[in-house]
């Protein structure tokens, strides 16, 4: 990772978006959340947000994902896993 280093040299840890599975992801709420709450709860910008719903939780994990239009935008919730 060429630039991701502090002033002094000492490399940055960055935590990686693949770590949505320890419950920072606000979709398992029964309410669900839109891309927008989910951004705002873990700092990250929305197209990471749309890459950890379509990549880890859709793909990676086998989880299904409904998304309604509502008052506050599209919701996504976590609905059932896929049978393999």
């Amino acid at each position: 990772m060429v630039g991701d280093r502090d002033i002094a040299g000492t490399p940055i840890r960055r935590e990686a978006p693949v770590e949505a599975g320890r419950g920072d992801c606000d979709a398992g709420r029964p309410e669900g959340a839109t891309v927008d709450e989910v951004a705002s709860a873990t700092g990250w910008q929305r197209h990471t947000v749309r890459g950890v719903f379509s990549g880890t939780l859709k793909k990676k994990l086998g989880l299904t994902l409904a998304s309604a239009k509502e008052d506050r935008g599209r919701v996504y919730r976590i609905s059932a896993p896929v049978s393999p």
